[in-house]
């Protein structure tokens, strides 16, 4: 199990631990949704393919490990692409912030924020997910929460 904590009260830069000790850093980048990341002394990229795209992708040294397809504007889910397997990542209710991960339609991992007042959360992904490509599929999530925050604030 992952957790997820921002580092400061308003900052898009978080710590991603595991078993209390953090395994990496990631930052939202405001101006547009790319971010890196560094695990095992590796430099990954996360980002989203020109402004308009719906494909996200991570890649370490321009080798594209898993990318995601945001197939509708109006709704919070991906398809995720990794290892010959097609996942879906998706909220799991509209008023809430929690989100599955669907495999064949069964539910095989989860992030679900530790209370409704925090951007903290755990974060649930099989151990068949390498390290990198949880660490994507955390940020996809909260690039969301960003959305969907930035939406309730114009509101």
């Amino acid at each position: 199990m992952l957790e997820v904590r921002a580092r400061k009260i308003f900052s898009s830069h978080y710590e991603i631990l595991d078993v209390g000790q953090v395994l990496t850093t990631v930052n939202i980048r405001w101006w547009r949704e790319a971010g890196k990341f560094k695990l095992d002394g590796e430099q990954y990229t996360v980002g989203r393919r020109g402004l308009a795209s719906g494909l996200f992708y991570v890649e370490r040294d321009g080798e594209l490990l898993a990318s995601a397809n945001k197939p509708s504007a109006f709704f919070n889910r991906f398809t995720v692409d990794y290892d010959g397997q097609e996942y879906e990542l998706s909220r799991r209710s509209f008023f809430g912030r929690a989100f599955d991960l669907k495999l064949n339609g069964s539910r095989v991992g989860s992030m679900n924020p530790t209370s409704i007042w925090t951007r903290s959360a755990r974060v649930h992904l099989p151990n068949e997910i390498t390290a990198p490509v949880q660490v994507f599929i955390t940020w996809l999530v909260l690039v969301l929460w960003r959305r969907m925050q930035q939406s309730n604030a114009g509101s």
